[in-house]
């Protein structure tokens, strides 16, 4: 890391870093499993209680066109704590609430305030960690994020059985503040000093589109687009196939499934020091194949064995093809607009993921699992379509 200290602080800080991540992301995950008490406790009906991941969600996209900018110009670990506290508040004061409309702007609070957390700690990474490390550390703050989807839904599942999602929420909101006080003591300022241009509110707000506007960078981020509806699309509708003959899981074993994602853990770092010594495109065309692979497995057969391999193989294609396109679209841009191009890049991936929630309901209704599994095989394909044609491009930056 930038400054001199003693080896246990150095190995500390990029372990806060993804600590701090996956807490931020547990936050936009953690109304998923607890739908039925939120709808008993606010007194709707369930189906109006799933908006309040939507309003998580949709702010947190969102907000990365404006703090993706914002973290190329300011204190990354102070614009983490910020929005630490920030979060917490939001969180911390969702727990006394019990008028509907109320509950689903503080959600909106939630997700913008989770959104200044990784667009400040992925460039603050990618700028601190040692340069023959990078991939791999970049590669476990990817890995962490996704723990944090398991933690928001797992944990908040737990914690909501034990004591109420009220107490929950407020155990919650004090973990992150206490993480956001040790980000703001222990992280210091990355050494480079970015170049000052002095562009207004305005200019920083039309950053996003003018990275978009170079054609390897809109490559990138729609190979991630791609990638992330196969995917997400794969996933999220595995859960209604499950449920159906010849598996009949239940609600708890298919809940189940998402541990899976603890494959992420070996794939995202190993991948980011892999893209490091044998390019980045090479690793995220072995990650696409693998999720290729799976979701033949898991779409054409009726046996549990070749599903679980399918649902393993499928998150550690992904988080191992991850790291590398985001590396390759951080050193694609100037220094100063890191902090942006990562943002962009998370927005992207999760507009991909939203979106095929979406768009293949109707499939899932026409064509049932099969239409799912040949629309998201398609995804995939065009994704490594568009890795290909970012290898053949240079960036314009």
């Amino acid at each position: 890391m930038p400054e001199k200290a003693p080896f246990p602080v150095q190995a500390f800080r990029p372990i806060l870093v993804c600590v701090i991540g996956m807490l931020a992301v547990s936050c936009v995950f953690m109304t998923q499993a607890i739908f039925l008490e939120l709808a008993q406790s606010l007194q709707v009906e369930e189906t109006r209680a799933r908006l309040s991941f939507s309003f998580v969600s949709l702010f947190y996209g969102l907000s990365f066109l404006l703090v993706g900018p914002i973290a190329d110009r300011v204190h990354q670990p102070r614009m983490a704590f910020g929005g630490a506290v920030f979060l917490a508040l939001a969180v911390f004061t969702a727990s006394f609430v019990h008028d509907f409309k109320l509950f689903l702007v503080l959600m909106a609070a939630v997700g913008m305030g989770a959104s200044a957390i990784p667009a400040s700690m992925f460039p603050y990474m990618v700028h601190t960690a040692p340069p023959e490390r990078i991939g791999a550390f970049v590669g476990m703050l990817l890995a962490f994020a996704t723990i944090g989807v398991i933690v928001g839904r797992l944990v908040m599942g737990l914690m909501t059985s034990w004591w109420g999602w009220e107490i929950a929420f407020r155990v919650l909101a004090g973990i992150v503040l206490a993480c956001g006080i040790c980000v703001l003591a222990f992280l210091p300022k990355p050494e480079m000093e970015l170049p000052a241009d002095g562009s207004g509110f305005f200019r920083l707000l039309l950053k996003p589109f003018q990275l978009m506007a170079q054609p390897k960078i809109i490559t990138l981020l729609f190979t991630g687009f791609l990638l992330f509806f196969g995917f997400m699309g794969m996933v999220t509708f595995l859960t209604y196939r499950l449920a159906q003959p010849p598996f009949f899981y239940t609600a708890r074993e298919i809940g189940l499934v998402s541990l899976a994602g603890l494959t992420s853990l070996l794939g995202a770092p190993l991948s980011g020091a892999f893209s490091q010594k044998f390019g980045w495109y090479k690793v995220a065309v072995f990650g696409m194949s693998l999720c290729l692979i799976s979701l033949q497995l898991m779409g054409w057969t009726a046996s549990l064995t070749p599903v679980v391999i399918g649902i393993l193989m499928v998150f550690l294609g992904v988080y191992g093809a991850q790291p590398s396109i985001f590396l390759e679209i951080s050193q694609s841009v100037p220094i100063d607009s890191t902090g942006c191009a990562s943002s962009m890049y998370i927005l992207f991936c999760i507009g991909g993921g939203s979106m095929a929630a979406t768009l293949l309901g109707p499939v899932w209704n026409a064509w049932g699992w099969t239409g799912v599994t040949l629309a998201c095989t398609a995804s995939l394909a065009a994704s490594m379509v568009m890795a290909a044609l970012a290898h053949r491009r240079r960036s314009t930056s």
